[in-house]
């Protein structure tokens, strides 16, 4: 079987340093198209986590004021030791 010859492509970045690859390992527009779905998609798994995260957080804070207020712990002072 005949091997097709590898086309070599030179490049410059937009950094400008000088790239060569394969035909196979340029970037094409369905390529950056793919990585920006994977990029927008991370975003929001990292969004919705912390959002999920910050209103647990919300909701430990209401339980502790309702404990104090239960309590009456309203003329307590919290002493900061740095």
């Amino acid at each position: 079987m005949a091997r097709l010859p590898v086309l070599w492509l030179i490049d410059v970045c937009a950094c400008g340093h000088v790239c060569v690859c394969t035909q196979e390992e340029r970037m094409t527009p369905q390529r950056k198209r793919y990585q920006m779905l994977l990029l927008e998609r991370t975003m929001h798994d990292a969004r919705m986590d912390f959002n999920k995260r910050f209103l647990a957080l919300r909701d430990v804070k209401k339980k502790v004021r309702a404990v104090w207020s239960a309590r009456g712990a309203t003329g307590w002072t919290v002493h900061c030791v740095f």
